[in-house]
């Protein structure tokens, strides 16, 4: 579970026709040794690597010393209070309201979510009316008080979203259940005002793939 919490866990076999060049981007050093850990940071740079030798223990390897270089190496924790309070101010400063959409990194819908709102043309007409903030209720510190602070039921699933005014006002939420609005599209919609009914199609469409699953 912490592993889970702190990063995205991912294999590559070296042993494929793109494996050496992936390696060498990562500069992966494979003359040390596999298996090999690499660490990379947020934006895809490596910030460390660790043959596993060092960590076996007869047969296998001692959980203890794999977690230890895992807590080393976990990116420092944020204040989500710090982060709501600055996304409401900025939201306030361009005339926007926000969204926030809270999550988890036990969360598979979380991630599917974050990539429809990621996707370039969902972006641009998203932020045409919102300041789009995620938080995460188990990752950042003071998430959950954040959560409560807008309305997240103490037993809701997530992913889980409000749209906000800049003053701290609630305009619309999930709701305890995905069928208080049955998609994050139509809660987008609920908030718009400046994105027309052209750009709210598209985003139908585009956002209409995205299942709804929440944990």
């Amino acid at each position: 579970q912490e592993l889970i919490r702190d990063f995205i866990i991912t294999s590559v076999d070296v042993s494929r026709p793109d494996g050496p060049s992936l390696a060498k981007d990562l500069k992966a050093d494979l003359t040390a040794g596999l298996p090999l850990l690499a660490i990379l940071d947020d934006a895809g740079r490596p910030v460390a690597q660790q043959e596993t030798a060092g960590f076996e223990r007869g047969d296998g390897h001692d959980p203890q010393k794999l977690l230890a270089f895992f807590r080393k190496w976990a990116p420092p924790r944020k204040d989500a209070r710090a982060i709501y309070k600055g996304a409401l101010e900025q939201a306030g400063a361009q005339g926007k309201r926000l969204l926030v959409v809270l999550g988890s990194p036990y969360c598979a819908g979380c991630y599917a979510l974050a990539d429809v709102l990621a996707a370039a043309e969902v972006k641009g007409i998203v932020a045409k009316d919102y300041e789009v903030v995620k938080v995460d209720i188990d990752r950042m510190d003071g998430g959950r008080d954040v959560a409560r602070k807008i309305g997240f039921p103490e037993e809701g699933g997530v992913p889980w979203l409000a749209v906000v005014e800049a003053q701290g006002h609630v305009v619309a939420s999930t709701g305890a259940t995905m069928e208080a609005y049955a998609s994050p599209f139509r809660l987008i919609e609920l908030g718009a005002r400046r994105i027309q009914t052209a750009e709210l199609a598209l985003l139908s469409r585009k956002m209409g793939a995205w299942g709804g699953r929440r944990e």
